[in-house]
C-alpha cells in the first residue's frame, strides 16, 4: 500500500491505523523471528518519513510507538533495550505523550537485559512516573523492574511499593507474581541460605493471604530446593508439596492442583539429595507413581530420572522397580525412548542379577522391535553387562557392526576383553562383516 502511495496511487491511502496494525502483528511474531522487531521499527520510521514530507494524515500517536517498543520487548534481541530507548527519544522528538502502557512496555524490555546499566535506567523511569501528575504506576510497572533486580534490591523495591500503596499513590499492591519474581531472584543468586529465604517467603505469603496465590509459587519454591545441594532438599520439597496438596484439598481450587512441573521439581529435589541412597530413590519412585495415578502424564525425561536413580541405588529391588516404571510408561502410551532404555540396561549392569547378560540383550531386542535406535552408549553398557560371557559378548559385537556403532572406544574394549574370534576380525585376519546373532531366550526359571 505504501509503495503504491509513494508512486502516485493516491487511492492507496495508508493511515496511522494501518501502520499500527502491521507493527502490532510483527510484535506478536517477534518472539519467533529476530528480524520482526527491526522491521517494525523500519515501518514506523517510514511512516514518520511520510509525515515529515507533509502527509499530515499520518500523524503518529502513542499506540504506534508503544507497539514498536513491544516488538522489541518480545524479540529477545541483544539490542532490544537500546532500540527501545531510542524509540522513546523519538516519541519526545515528535512531542508524543508516553502513557503508563508505553513505560511499562519499555520497563519490560529493560528487565530482560543483563546489562546493569538498564536497571539503573529503569529506576530512574520509575521515579519519573511516581513524580509525574499525569502517570500512575501499577503492578506491571513495579513487577517489570523487580524481575531484573538482585534479591536485596527486589526486597527493597517491594517495601517501597507497599508504602506507595498505603499512601494511596498506587492502586495495586505486591501480588503473587511479585513474590514469585523474588523467589526466582533468590534461587538464581545461589546465595548461602537462599532455600530458607524462599521457604520464609512462601510462609509469609500464606500467612498474609497474598493476592493471586497459585501452584506456581509452590513450584518455584520446590525448584529452589531442587537446585540446592542440601542433604534434606528432597524432604524440604516434599514439605512444600504437602502444603500445596493441603491447600488444594481445602479449597478445591484448580489453581492449587499439582501439575507436571510440581512433580518434576519434587523428583529432581530427591535426585539431588542423597542421590545414591535407596530411600531417596524410593521417594522419587513413589512421587512418579503418585503423579501417574493423578492422571498427570510424565515425559520420558522425568521417567528416566527415576530409572537411572534405581541404577545408582544399589537396591536388590532396583530391577523390579525400574521395569515397573517402563511398564507403566507403556500403559500410559508414553513409550520409553533410547535414553530410558539405556538407563534400564544400566540398572542390569549395576545389579547382581545372575542373568543380567541375557536380560540386557533382551532390552536391546525390545528397542529394536520398537524401532528405537541404539547408540554407542547402549553398546558400551551391553559390553559391560556381557563382559564375562563370550557368547553374549559376540552378540553385542554383531549389533555394533549392524548398527555402524563400532567406535574406537568399543574396538579397544573388544580387543582387550573380547573372545579370540572378535580379536581376529578386528585384527584383519577374518572378514570384517557381521554374522548372525543368536536368538536370546528367557533363561529357565
Amino acid at each position: 500500500m505504501e509503495y503504491q502511495y509513494r508512486h502516485g496511487n493516491k487511492a492507496a491511502l495508508p493511515t496511522t491505523i494501518h501502520y499500527t496494525s502491521v507493527i502490532d502483528l510483527l510484535a506478536k511474531t517477534a518472539s519467533s523471528s529476530s528480524a520482526a522487531a527491526r522491521t517494525a521499527e523500519q515501518i514506523l520510521r517510514s511512516m514518520l518519513d511520510l509525515y515529515d514530507k507533509g502527509e499530515r494524515h499520518l500523524a503518529p500517536d502513542t499506540i504506534v510507538f508503544s507497539a514498536t517498543i513491544d516488538a522489541y520487548a518480545k524479540s529477545g534481541r541483544h539490542d532490544a533495550s537500546e532500540r527501545s530507548l531510542a524509540i522513546l527519544d523519538l516519541m519526545e522528538d515528535y512531542q508524543i505523550f508516553s502513557d503508563i502502557i508505553t513505560y511499562n512496555t519499555l520497563l519490560n524490555t529493560l528487565a530482560k537485559s543483563s546489562n546493569f546499566q538498564y536497571l539503573s535506567i529503569s529506576k530512574d523511569i520509575l521515579n519519573y512516573i511516581e513524580e509525574s501528575p499525569d502517570l500512575r504506576a501499577d503492578a506491571f510497572t513495579y513487577n517489570s523492574i523487580i524481575k531484573g533486580c538482585s534479591p536485596k534490591e527486589a526486597e527493597s523495591l517491594i517495601q517501597h511499593w507497599e508504602m506507595e500503596y498505603k499512601s494511596g499513590r498506587t492502586d495495586e499492591r505486591p501480588d503473587s507474581y511479585t513474590y514469585c519474581s523474588l523467589i526466582k531472584s533468590w534461587t538464581w543468586s545461589n546465595t548461602l541460605g537462599y532455600v530458607d529465604k524462599c521457604l520464609d517467603i512462601l510462609h509469609w505469603m500464606e500467612d498474609n493471604h497474598v493476592i493471586g496465590m497459585n501452584r506456581i509459587v509452590y513450584n518455584e519454591v520446590m525448584k529452589a530446593c531442587s537446585r540446592s545441594s542440601r542433604d534434606d532438599a528432597g524432604d524440604l520439597a516434599g514439605g512444600v508439596f504437602n502444603q500445596l496438596i493441603a491447600r488444594y484439598k481445602r479449597t478445591r481450587d484448580q489453581q492449587f492442583r499439582p501439575d507436571k512441573y510440581t512433580y518434576m521439581n519434587l523428583i529432581t529435589a530427591h535426585t539431588r539429595s542423597c542421590a545414591s541412597h535407596e530411600a531417596a530413590i524410593k521417594a522419587e519412585y513413589d512421587v512418579l507413581f503418585d503423579m501417574m495415578d493423578s492422571n498427570i502424564i510424565p515425559d520420558n525425561k522425568l521417567c528416566n530420572a527415576v530409572i537411572s536413580g534405581w541404577a545408582r541405588s544399589g537396591s536388590d529391588d532396583a530391577i523390579l522397580h525400574a521395569e515397573e516404571v517402563c511398564n507403566r510408561m507403556d500403559a500410559l502410551g508414553i513409550g520409553p525412548d533410547g535414553v530410558c532404555f539405556n538407563s534400564l540396561i544400566n540398572v542390569y549392569v549395576k545389579s547382581n542379577h545372575p542373568e543380567k547378560s541375557v536380560r540386557s540383550l533382551q532390552v536391546l531386542e525390545r528397542m529394536e522391535k520398537r524401532r528405537v535406535a541404539p547408540t554407542s552408549l547402549t553398546h558400551t553398557l551391553l559390553f559391560e553387562a556381557c563382559q564375562d560371557d563370550d557368547e553374549f559378548l559376540m552378540n553385542v559385537f554383531e549389533s555394533c557392526i549392524e548398527n555402524g556403532l563400532l567406535d574406537e572406544k568399543l574396538q579397544d574394549s573388544f580387543m582387550d576383553y573380547g573372545p579370540a574370534c572378535i580379536k581376529e576380525r578386528l585384527g584383519g585376519s577374518m572378514p570384517y562383516t557381521h554374522g548372525q546373532r543368536m536368538q536370546i531366550e528367557d533363561p529357565v526359571g
